[in-house]
């Protein structure tokens, strides 16, 4: 069972939930330039709850936390909340027991309890294989300062970004 709103509160009262959304064209071009030069294997999307490591692949890639399913007819609607990584002999099963536990823990670093927290119901992770630890951390890179999610700590710097192999073959 998840922490609820009022525990979590209770915990950083200091936060709000309201989330600005953070869509710039150019950004969201140059991330999809570089997605499409990766040599992507499966790409899944999984519920997040406590049972989600039963169901991961032990391979690696990159991933994507979302809020889904809330209920608005005829819209779709998806918002964007983290993107992490899963690289060297790490796997996607592995690097998810640390979300998973983190399910009704209140003493979780606070943007991870948050993020597995505050929708139980409505939280989804797609999880994007890909064998290649270079194109690993470069999507990661791009995609987190491009698409700036929220719940991401940092954001990597311009400079960082656009020295990467990947982005320099997806922007010339």
């Amino acid at each position: 069972m998840a922490l609820t709103i009022k525990q979590i509160s209770e915990i950083v009262a200091y936060k709000n939930y309201e989330f600005s959304i953070y869509f710039s064209p150019k950004d969201f071009s140059e991330s999809m330039n570089a997605l499409k030069l990766l040599a992507l294997g499966k790409v899944k999307r999984y519920k997040f709850e406590y049972s989600i490591t039963d169901h991961l692949p032990s391979t690696k890639g990159f991933y994507v936390f979302t809020i889904e399913e809330l209920g608005f007819p005829q819209i779709d609607f998806r918002y964007l909340l983290y993107i992490g990584k899963v690289e060297k002999t790490n796997t996607f099963k592995n690097r998810f027991y640390k979300y998973r536990n983190t399910i009704d823990d209140s003493s979780a670093a606070e943007n991870v309890m948050l993020l597995t927290n505050l929708w139980p119901d409505n939280t989804y992770v797609y999880v994007f294989e890909l064998s290649n630890d270079h194109e690993i951390v470069d999507v990661e890179k791009i995609l987190i300062h491009k698409l700036k999610p929220n719940f991401n700590e940092e954001y990597f710097s311009s400079k960082t970004v656009t020295s990467t192999s990947l982005y320099k073959i997806a922007n010339p």
